[in-house]
């Protein structure tokens, strides 16, 4: 939660509550037009550096430009950095089947794949979610020791809306994490 509590900003009519300083699409106050808030003390965010970031450059262009920029929530991944790590992007199954009419899931066991041999690693499984009316990647979660990195490979097939069969004809480096990727989509067209 953010730390507001000691700022009194009720004071300076900047109305908040356990989500932040409520704000508008442009990150200003909806309560006082003086003041932007970002990062962790905005109500449109999640406390993810990458998130402050970018609110903090919309902000500034904001304040210079005049309101130009909005603030609309992207697509995220997230990793919890264990050993192997666990990382996600996209939806998970049970928003998928809620979104979509039906879905794909690949999901398995990668512990047989030449890098989890490499490494002698014991866990490393996977889980894609996708549209199967579109074939376009919705979701992807990984764990293995290289979730982090590869995950943002998936990052960046969802927000493109890749198919499999698109995704498919990428090249990776051989051997490596992300040229298992494709092997994760083994059965699809």
């Amino acid at each position: 939660m953010p730390a507001t509590n000691l700022l009194d900003l009720e004071n300076a009519n900047i109305k908040n509550d356990n989500t932040g300083v409520l704000v508008n699409n442009y990150l200003k106050s909806n309560s006082n037009k003086n003041v932007y808030a970002c990062g962790d003390v905005s109500s449109k965010s999640l406390p993810l550096t990458t998130l402050s970031g970018l609110q903090g450059y919309i902000v500034g262009n904001n304040i210079l430009k005049n309101n130009s920029k909005k603030f609309s929530n992207p697509l995220v991944p997230s990793v919890v950095f264990t050993n192997p790590n666990l990382a996600t992007v996209g939806l998970t199954e049970e928003k998928a089947k809620e979104q979509y009419n039906a879905i794909k899931v690949f999901k398995g066991d990668a512990s047989h794949f030449y890098n989890a041999k490499k490494e002698n690693a014991d866990l490393y499984a996977y889980k894609i979610i996708v549209n199967d009316k579109t074939k376009v990647i919705v979701g992807a979660h990984l764990l293995s020791a290289e979730a982090n990195e590869c995950i943002n490979i998936f990052s960046m097939a969802i927000h493109q809306k890749m198919t499999t069969k698109e995704f498919k004809k990428l090249i990776f480096t051989y051997p490596s994490f992300a040229s298992d990727l494709k092997s994760m989509l083994k059965d699809s067209d």
